[in-house]
């Protein structure tokens, strides 16, 4: 892969197993690329530069290198469960997000039709202040 190539975000397999009081790490689809740490941040750190070294990629650009990590504790690959949480977070921010913005679609269209921000703001059953603020950030 030239350094022209490199994507804005890529996205890399990871297996993080605990040994004791060390995190060791591997990218299995990015041979020979391995670390450790001694705790899992510096070991996530350790594998990003790992990745980008083995694949030859731009200096920085291991900032834009998202794992998809897997967890094996105590010899056993029980680390699903901290992969559901992760989906459950992000599936959890998605639906804020959509919530957000179907907020200010609703602000805005009440505002076009005269509504109050109060009435608004009982309508969507959101404070009158946060219908405010929004308000005044879309220049609704």
């Amino acid at each position: 892969m030239s350094r022209k190539e490199v994507a804005d975000t890529m996205t890399f397999g990871v297996v993080f197993i605990r040994e004791g009081s060390i995190w060791t790490v591997i990218a299995p689809n990015v041979h020979p690329a391995h670390s450790w740490g001694r705790s899992l941040e510096t070991a996530t750190e350790h594998i990003k530069e790992a990745i980008a070294l083995v694949l030859d990629l731009p200096k920085g650009s291991e900032q834009s290198i998202v794992l998809d990590a897997e967890y094996i504790i105590d010899g056993m690959r029980d680390g699903a469960i901290f992969g559901e949480a992760r989906d459950a977070r992000q599936t959890l921010r998605d639906a804020q997000h959509r919530a957000d913005e179907t907020l200010r679609e609703a602000i805005e269209h009440g505002r076009k039709h005269g509504l109050s921000i109060r009435n608004i703001a009982t309508m969507t059953d959101v404070s009158y202040q946060r219908v405010a603020q929004i308000s005044s950030r879309s220049r609704i």
